[in-house]
């Protein structure tokens, strides 16, 4: 059986963002580089705004983050994701192999001066290694690297690398963000590139 995407264009849509929406959603191949935002950006939580210049990710009130997934990415296997982040408020993440099921997948989560590296199932995560850092002021520079089982979270000089078990050995990229406190979380993503590994 295939499975087909349905997709439901607002009356706002022209026939270019119709066309641009189908083929956001097509396969993307390494090396994948963005500057604009407007499309294949897919919201899984929380307020997503995508545009030209930026993806940005805020939490509503009552919730405490963003994320969203870079649609087309499904098939990628060993990558690595870099983004430029400028973060008002919460914890920045990069997610890699990440297939929308119950599978294992990493997260290198970059808050105000800690590198995080975490296996994500479900609601679960647990702490895999992790280092403290000063971040850059203005954007950040993030990175992560999956190979294999093995990934590395890097930035401002510092990293974090470890295996993270029984991850999916294929699956999407994407960011989040996260806040304890609902509703702060505030952030903008103005590169985001993956490269083969």
């Amino acid at each position: 059986a295939t499975m087909v995407k349905r997709i439901e264009p607002p009356a706002s849509w022209t026939g270019a963002d119709l066309v641009g929406a189908l083929k956001s959603g097509m396969a993307k191949s390494l090396p994948y580089s963005a500057r604009s935002f407007s499309y294949g950006w897919l919201a899984n939580w929380g307020d997503i705004t995508p545009s030209p210049s930026a993806l940005a990710l805020s939490a509503p009130s009552g919730v405490t983050g963003a994320a969203a997934f870079l649609d087309g990415t499904e098939s990628w296997r060993n990558y690595e994701l870099a983004a430029s982040a400028s973060i008002e408020v919460g914890t920045i993440s990069l997610i890699a192999r990440h297939t929308g099921t119950d599978s294992s997948y990493p997260v290198c989560a970059f808050s105000d001066d800690t590198i995080y590296l975490e296996r994500h199932v479900g609601d679960t995560q647990v702490t895999i290694a992790r280092k403290t850092y000063v971040p850059a002021t203005g954007a950040r520079e993030i990175r992560m690297d999956v190979s294999g089982a093995y990934v590395s979270c890097s930035s401002g000089g510092v990293s974090v690398t470890g295996p993270v078990p029984n991850i999916s050995t294929r699956g999407g990229a994407g960011v989040s963000l996260w806040d304890p406190n609902p509703g702060t979380a505030k952030a903008s993503i103005t590169n985001f590139s993956a490269v083969p590994l």
